[in-house]
């Protein structure tokens, strides 16, 4: 390690270095720790199905498959409708996933009803916890 580096970490981090432990880290957010173990959970799956592929149990490699694409938000087998609205023809509130942003933006895509549903739910909170970039970028998207 360069001179330049070791001067950028805190005595902390030289502390847990020296020990080759890990370096204790400020408290997370809510938001933060649900994105970190909903990473740590999909790193999870991914290795579940590694070994799974490998051990040739390609039945259950399609379950691994279906809860990955569940966690990160993807349909399962199937397409949305251009429209997105559905076979009701109608989007629902409660079909707006509970994520982060990216995760409400890849739902919404660049459907406009989608958009105004998402939007509405997020303009239901409490302006403590909606999230105006996130509020932007559905107008942009509804019209």
């Amino acid at each position: 390690m360069t001179e330049q580096t070791e001067k950028k970490l805190t005595l902390g981090e030289k502390i847990a270095q020296a020990n080759d432990i890990e370096p204790v880290r400020a408290p997370m957010s809510g938001r933060e720790l649900a994105a970190a173990q909903r990473e740590d959970h999909l790193r999870a799956l991914e290795e579940e199905r590694a070994g799974l592929k490998a051990a040739g149990k390609d039945d259950r490699v399609k379950q691994v498959d279906a809860e990955i694409a569940r966690v990160k938000g993807e349909p399962k087998g199937r397409t949305a409708p251009d429209t997105g609205t559905g076979s009701s023809g109608r989007v629902k509130q409660s079909d707006v996933p509970d994520g982060d942003i990216a995760d409400v933006l890849n739902w919404v895509g660049e459907d406009a009803a989608r958009a105004k549903v998402a939007l509405t739910v997020e303009n239901k909170k409490d302006a403590d916890d909606r999230r105006s970039t996130l509020v932007e970028k559905l107008e942009k998207i509804a019209g």
